[in-house]
């Protein structure tokens, strides 16, 4: 049968992924070799850059079968955040995640983003009223505080690609960093010196702990300042990092004011097809070349999250 060929490292993302689509096939188990975990899938199809095999499944072993979740929802550590359009659904998919024997303890709806540091709208559907957790990914551990500090796990995979593409001692300027994940996953891996900045107190005190917390190959510089005035002082950077995908756009003259002639901008922006087309253009009336564009995910019929990589011309 059918299964998802995975490096270890990608591997709790793209199960997620796998699972919150239905897409992995009934009664059979996950399973892995030391190297690289297999994902049994239902159907066909080659998705998130993984190869697909033709091997033989493993039969999950019988007894209490975790509870199959209709509807997406993002894992933080202990925490799930689900979006649903009444409390009634809601409930109903919160009461089958804390069934799921995922470890998952509380369970949130996503009502929506606001506020100067776009913070997620929770109102607690079912388990413990707790926002704090420690969440996993790419061999790194982070602290979160989603009454503080807004966080997405959605990026992990992309977080990942983008180390493996960082040279050794580059420069580079995290512009909206959080609690650091973009940062940390890169300076894990790689021997760089990162500027990570964020006007959000709470989301600097988290990454100051973050990077504590974790033994890192390159140097993290924790910086709380507002980018639309700090980065005016910056310059010569290798690379800069904008994940900030409801509104990069008005920030990416500043951006590639701080990186140097050749250096690369990592710019992420939520857009349609026909803003995608319009965003390029202005990319490119700036003297920036595009590099690469991938869609990240969707977001809705019309929606995508984009990454865009620009080099200063």
């Amino acid at each position: 049968m059918k299964h998802l060929k995975v490096p270890k490292e990608r591997a709790s993302e793209v199960i997620r992924k796998v699972r919150e689509k239905g897409l992995q096939a009934r009664n059979y188990g996950v399973f892995n070799d030391g190297t690289y975990v297999y994902v049994p899938l239902e159907g066909e199809g080659s998705i998130w850059d993984s190869e697909v095999v033709d091997i033989e499944g493993r039969p999950e072993k019988r007894g209490e079968t975790p509870v199959r979740v209709s509807g997406s929802f993002d894992a933080i550590g202990t925490i799930a955040v689900i979006k649903a359009r009444d409390m009634e659904k809601a409930s109903a998919m919160a009461d089958s995640i804390l069934k799921g024997g995922s470890g998952i303890r509380s369970v949130y709806m996503d009502t929506g983003i606001s506020g100067e540091y776009r913070l997620r709208n929770l109102i607690l559907v079912a388990g413990e009223e707790n926002r704090t957790s420690l969440y996993r990914e790419n061999g790194v551990t982070l602290k979160v505080d989603l009454e503080k500090v807004y966080f997405s796990p959605r990026l992990a995979t992309e977080r990942l690609i983008l180390s493996k593409h960082v040279a050794e001692d580059e420069k580079i300027l995290d512009m909206f960093c959080g609690v650091g994940p973009f940062s940390i996953v890169i300076a894990r891996k790689q021997k760089c010196n990162i500027v990570a900045l964020d006007k959000n107190p709470f989301a600097i005190e988290l990454l100051r702990e973050n990077i504590a917390m974790n033994r890192l190959a390159g140097t993290v510089i924790p910086v709380c300042g507002d980018a639309s005035e700090y980065v005016k002082s910056i310059s010569g950077m290798d690379r800069v990092i904008m994940n900030l995908p409801e509104n990069s756009g008005s920030f990416l003259s500043l951006a590639s004011g701080a990186v140097r002639r050749g250096g690369l901008i990592n710019y992420y922006e939520n857009l349609d097809v026909t803003s995608l087309e319009q965003r390029m253009e202005e990319i490119v009336g700036m003297g920036l070349e595009i590099v690469s564009k991938r869609e990240v995910h969707t977001l809705s019929r019309t929606e995508s999250m984009y990454s865009l990589e620009l080099k200063k011309t």
